[in-house]
């Protein structure tokens, strides 16, 4: 580090390997020191923008830009999305206040909340960044974001992601925002689409990259008229997407939704990574039906080139989900599965049946269950793959609820641990890690017959074969899980069938 000489010397690879093993404060120190000699530290310190409606990284954002030694190192450009929480009055920054915004982000360590001076210029600081946050309200967010995107011309990806999804509690602040301005953000988004502004912004850019998160899933209806978004998206190679609803009132235009988003797909036909993240596993009516839609979009869907599959919080049938697998399996070699619901076998589906919902007087769950393990025997023959991943919860919900250890890896051996084992089957380097699956299939069909789903606290209740023959310290059977999500649910709304 004395003699910056030494440093220039090195391959530029290894310049850039050490520079990535720095932090933030050593990549700055490193290149203050070696500024005219190596843009190592440059390359990694601006390789990626952040930027959201605060003073901080406006400014930043801005001069890296007007810098064009700096904006040739910039490849991502990630836009946050937030507003900061309004109605502080100046006696919250000081202690004692029931909300303490600044104990409760914990964003400076320097601050005295009983020294009125800090008090004052906090206060005045959380002030100034409403100004600046209310201010940006009047810009075009489109001529904005393409005012600072096209200054970085080597720009591969690009991402619009809701800063922070809960609510402030103690300890570090939860997204960018909050770290640049140290007041806690709302959960809501601006009252706009960042999504299609930033594609519409970066439609003469080379983006092979599309990360959009914790977005309102209404975006897709408004993408379709941005001119240019058919050929933008086919040349994505990478797809991101972290859905939710921000707005129960829409579903009146379920049919556009669903076919809004299905052109978004389509349109994206060179996607070699797929990633599609719903909401936490839940059974909550409304969220069913966006899960409905999105499974029913992607099924409709095939991408040549794919190679590489992420998929959580899925509800999908058995059937389907190995269809749609076994249709790339020319190309698919990355599998990764986290939180995934098999509602049911298509062969013995029923318009009027609801995953979670059993009509009065129907006591034969015998043909209404998937199966999980029946899934990993199916994917296992249907596709090649070199890379496969598990992780969170695993279910049919009447009497498989699997858990994934998070530690599963390092606690593994060769002679114990299910999911490592189930991972090694599915990309074909192992044997199948449980009892035979006609056999397993059997006792759960008996089991289905004769008691039900299976219920928490229910007396003789027998335990279900999944928890009797399959369980260890990486594969863990919930009981919880069932006990709590397999109550009947009656179902409201007939139409939404269709997406079933």
């Amino acid at each position: 580090m004395a003699d910056p000489g030494r440093l220039a010397q090195l391959p530029c690879e290894i310049q850039l390997r050490i520079a990535t093993l720095l932090d933030v404060d050593g990549l700055k120190s490193l290149r203050l020191v070696h500024s005219f000699y190596t843009p190592a530290a440059s390359s990694v310190l601006f390789q990626t923008i952040h930027f959201s409606a605060n003073t901080l990284s406006f400014e930043r954002a801005v001069h890296v830009a007007e810098s064009p030694h700096l904006a040739d190192h910039v490849r991502q450009f990630v836009y946050h999305v937030g507003r900061l929480a309004r109605g502080y009055k100046r006696s919250h920054f000081s202690r004692g206040s029931f909300e303490y915004p600044i104990c409760r982000v914990a964003a400076d360590s320097s601050f005295d909340p009983t020294d009125a001076a800090m008090v004052d210029q906090m206060y005045y600081r959380y002030l100034v960044e409403l100004n600046a946050e209310d201010e940006f309200e009047f810009l075009r967010e489109k001529e904005v974001l393409e005012a600072l995107t096209s200054c970085f011309k080597n720009l591969v990806s690009i991402a619009a992601v809701q800063d922070t999804r809960d609510s402030p509690e103690p300890g570090e602040p939860k997204g960018h925002i909050e770290r640049r301005t140290y007041v806690p953000t709302d959960t809501y988004p601006l009252c706009r689409n960042p999504l299609t502004s930033l594609l519409e912004a970066t439609t003469n850019s080379r983006i092979v990259a599309l990360h959009a998160g914790f977005l309102d899933w209404m975006a897709f209806m408004d993408i379709d008229q941005v001119p240019g978004t058919p050929e933008q998206l086919g040349r994505l190679r990478v797809l991101h997407l972290q859905l939710f609803i921000e707005d129960y009132g829409k579903f009146n235009q379920e049919k556009d939704q669903s076919e809004s988003f299905r052109k978004f797909l389509a349109n994206c036909t060179g996607i070699e990574t797929l990633i599609l993240c719903l909401p936490d596993m839940s059974f909550h009516r409304d969220d069913k039906y966006l899960e409905c839609m999105t499974r029913s979009s992607l099924y409709a869907s095939h991408f040549p080139r794919l190679l590489s599959v992420h998929l959580t919080g899925l509800i999908t049938y058995e059937d389907i989900l190995v269809g749609f697998l076994e249709s790339h399996a020319d190309t698919l070699i990355d599998l990764t599965l986290e939180n995934v619901h098999i509602a049911r076998r298509l062969d013995c589906d029923s318009p009027y049946f609801w995953p979670t919902w059993m009509p009065e007087g129907a006591p034969d769950y015998s043909c209404r269950h998937g199966s999980v393990l029946s899934l990993f025997h199916r994917i296992h023959n249907a596709c090649h793959l070199k890379t496969a991943s598990i992780g969170g919860v695993f279910t049919n919900v009447f009497d498989e609820a699997w858990v994934v250890a998070d530690n599963k890896i390092a606690a593994a051996t060769p002679e114990k641990g299910f999911a490592p084992d189930v991972e090694r089957f599915l990309c074909r380097k192992g044997p199948w890690p449980f009892l035979p699956l006609d056999s397993y299939l059997e006792m759960q069909r008996k089991y289905m017959v004769e008691n039900g789903p299976w219920r928490e606290g229910s007396g003789d209740h027998p335990d279900p074969p999944a928890m009797r023959h399959c369980s260890d310290d990486s594969w863990r059977f919930d009981r919880g899980y069932l006990a709590y999500h397999c109550v009947p649910e009656p179902r409201q709304d007939p139409a939404l069938t269709q997406w079933w």
